[in-house]
């Protein structure tokens, strides 16, 4: 599966440019800001599957703690067809990711499920550490 940099799994916040007491704008004196903070209360499951690529390739996450972000954004359908069947998430779909993960959490607790309560942890503990950290500042002229 190849995830492009174009896929935008960030909020954003945007600053404007810099004007002089005219009203003009100052060339060169004010540039659009862009901060990007993660937001996995509200996120589609291509951004997912876009932060957790840029996650796994600057090597701030290993494969296997990557297995939990990908396993949500994957749609089994409730009929079991077969494994051709499954499909990831395209649509604009926002999805409360920390309530799912929440939600597994409780349900591997109640099956006595320790290695999937584990990677559950483990991937909660992750977005908790970038929930609405600034991850990324564009600053365009």
């Amino acid at each position: 599966m190849r995830i492009d940099a174009a896929n935008n799994y960030l909020y954003t916040s945007q600053t404007g440019q810099v004007q002089n007491d005219a009203g003009q704008v100052v060339p060169g004196a004010g540039a659009t800001e862009q901060t990007k903070a993660a937001d996995f209360s509200s996120m589609t499951g291509q951004q997912l599957l876009a932060w957790a690529n840029d996650k796994i390739k600057s090597g701030e996450m290993s494969l296997d703690d990557s297995r939990a972000f990908m396993a949500m954004t994957i749609k089994i359908p409730v009929n079991g067809a077969s494994a051709g069947a499954l499909q990831a998430i395209h649509s604009n779909e926002r999805v409360d990711f920390m309530q799912k993960v929440r939600d597994g959490i409780n349900g591997a607790l109640e099956r006595n499920d320790k290695e999937t309560l584990k990677m559950l942890d483990t991937a909660l503990s992750v977005m908790q550490k970038y929930q609405g950290q600034t991850i990324g500042v564009d600053i365009r002229v």
